[in-house]
């Protein structure tokens, strides 16, 4: 389970990092090219011509991409851990029960 959220999470920091970074163009002090704004805005015109899509609304679907991904492997998280989430959630509400009825 570790490993599963490790090779889902170090991608995204990767992704937003390097977005992130050149978007605000932090190339022209540290990074060179790798983090500039022109290799961003050309990144996102090359996959806009792959994908017949305008490049501005590239960010929005790979947001809602990366968001659909988040809840899938939340929910597969979930679904393995779901004894351990229903034994807490019990518990829980055992003591909110014990704390009212004092």
């Amino acid at each position: 389970m570790r490993a599963l959220l490790i090779l889902w999470f170090t991608p995204l920091v990767a992704a937003f990092g390097w977005y992130f970074l050149s978007l605000a163009d932090v190339g022209r002090t540290f990074g060179g090219v790798y983090l500039s704004r022109d290799l961003n805005e050309g990144v996102f015109l090359v996959y806009g011509e792959l994908l017949g899509v305008e490049p501005d609304r590239l960010p929005a679907m790979l947001a809602a991409g990366i968001g659909l991904d988040t809840a899938l492997v939340t929910g597969i998280v979930a679904f393995r851990r779901r004894r351990r989430i229903a034994a807490w959630w019990a518990g829980r509400a055992v003591e909110r029960h014990s704390v009212q009825g004092r």
